[in-house]
């Protein structure tokens, strides 16, 4: 997958310097696109590298979201290979979602970081699964930080980079 980022929308912060609960999140989003990349069926390792951290239902929940973030997506959504040190913006922007759920449990806030992603029919079907992802890492004592807003469509001056490596 490819997708144009301008260089100065590229985040700098690397994975190990994510908390422990964003890096969780993180590693389940990259390990569910590399099982769907090589047709394998990770959702029982899911739920075992979840539950040992009492974050139970996460990983139904984020292989919901996930898939209905796969199949709605507008354009490409940028997600780094499980051995990547960056974090792309579109990985930021899931996350921001994930903080607007545990924060207001409203998610307004989520559903405007969501509509950048799936389609708007898609914003719908993506809200329950983010709140449960959200709710079950926050019920685990999981939080995760706000996110200033990310921008990652293309533009004129975009370079090309390989999403998923």
């Amino acid at each position: 997958m490819n997708i144009m980022v301008p260089p100065e929308q590229v985040s700098t912060e690397e994975f190990h310097d994510l908390p422990f609960s964003e890096q969780l999140i993180v590693w389940g989003i990259r390990f569910w696109v590399d099982g769907i990349k090589k047709g394998t069926d990770v959702h029982e390792l899911l739920v075992e590298g979840f539950n040992k951290f009492s974050a139970s239902g996460s990983a139904s929940a984020l292989d919901r979201m996930m898939s209905v973030i796969a199949v709605g997506a507008i354009d490409t959504i940028d997600i780094c290979c499980t051995k990547c040190k960056n974090i792309s913006p579109d990985e930021h922007r899931i996350l921001g979602v994930l903080d607007s759920w545990q924060c207001t449990g409203v998610g307004d806030e989520a559903d405007t970081l969501f509509e950048k992603i799936p389609t708007p029919t898609g914003v719908g079907h993506a809200r329950e699964p983010a709140c449960d992802l959200a709710q079950s890492f926050k019920f685990a004592g999981m939080l995760i930080r706000p996110r200033r807003e990310v921008t990652t469509r293309p533009d004129s001056n975009a370079l090309m980079f390989e999403s998923i490596h």
